[in-house]
């Protein structure tokens, strides 16, 4: 708000487009566009938490099937157990594991 008051103060001062800043429907309409652009980027970094969250939970999915796709290639895990551990079918588990290693 601060910022818009002091651009129009500037621009009468300087004498830039008076007539226009004179008019207070002028500067309602700058104070929405800032408010406008101020919950633009405060959606913004919404919407990039949530992307680095849904990442972050990608990743511990991914690390956890592949930490069980490693169980099994060793020997240590039969794939149905693997599957059980990862709450899927043993043919979705040996899907995700073989794309892992594509």
């Amino acid at each position: 708000m601060k910022a818009v008051e002091e651009t129009i103060r500037i621009c009468k001062d300087k004498d830039v487009l008076r007539d226009y800043l004179a008019d207070r429907e002028v500067a309602e309409l700058m104070f929405g566009y800032f408010d406008y652009e101020k919950e633009l980027e405060h959606l913004r970094q919404e919407e990039r938490a949530e992307g680095r969250a849904e990442g972050r939970a990608e990743g511990r999915a991914e690390g956890a099937l592949r930490t069980l796709a490693n169980l099994v290639k060793k020997g240590r895990m039969t794939p149905a157990e693997a599957a059980e551990e990862a709450n899927m079918t043993v043919a979705e588990f040996e899907k995700q594991a073989a794309q892992l290693y594509a």
